[in-house]
């Protein structure tokens, strides 16, 4: 999953004259061996393409996504992509990230998944990537982070799936003892009211168990 810098904001309704633009995304919601599906919320209505294939926006409560379905991918193959906006180049935005690519699979009775939790979006830089013993701001690297910049390195084999499953939020001690609540109540990140934050141990090398897949013919 990608986005945009400070682009967590309000929605923004576009008009006539305003470009849309990419708020979250975008992110890979299905991959097989012949297609994939693209997810993106921009900022408006407007046209979304990507190789070669179109989407219109859809509107939810002020929010505006896409979904753009792919076909005639090559199984076990590496294509890179290109986000438009009403023809405009929208993605990449030309910074130092790596161009994004889709990944098809090959048909296997294995598959590789990786797992994690939601994220709070702070910047991984001191003082957030600090333990909160270090600093009351820090907040440990974030994992997922931290397991793009191994794939870029080549150090991991690329996942077939992520997973990220909802879970409670368990509160430490200190957690507990500043925002003055027990553990059922959810924490908050730090700048909130209740000045509590998330507990994130450091970073160690991904552990991953093959797991057979019973497949359908």
């Amino acid at each position: 999953m990608s986005a945009l810098p400070n682009s967590r904001t309000q929605p923004t309704v576009a008009d006539d004259h305003v470009q849309a633009e990419i708020v979250v995304g975008p992110m890979l919601r299905y991959v097989g061996e012949h297609g994939a599906t693209i997810w993106l919320e921009t900022t408006g209505p407007c046209e979304v393409g990507v190789l070669g294939q179109t989407a219109q926006t859809f509107h939810v409560e002020g929010h505006h996504y896409a979904l753009v379905v792919l076909n005639g991918l090559e199984p076990a193959s590496v294509t890179p992509y290109e986000v438009r906006l009403d023809g405009r180049l929208a993605w990449p935005v030309g910074d130092e990230r790596r161009q994004s690519v889709i990944q098809t699979r090959k048909r296997d009775d294995r598959a590789r998944l990786v797992f994690g939790s939601c994220r709070l979006g702070h910047p991984e830089e001191i003082p957030y990537t600090l333990s909160p013993s270090e600093d009351e701001r820090g907040l440990g690297t974030d994992a997922l982070w931290a397991y793009a910049k191994c794939l870029e390195r080549g150090q991991v084999e690329w996942p077939d799936a992520i997973v990220l499953p909802r879970h409670r939020y368990a509160m430490t001690s200190q957690d507990s003892g500043r925002s003055g609540s027990g553990s059922a109540e959810r924490p908050t990140g730090p700048g909130n009211a209740k000045g509590g934050g998330f507990h994130r141990r450091p970073l160690r090398p991904p552990r991953f168990e093959e797991v057979p897949l019973r497949v359908s013919t």
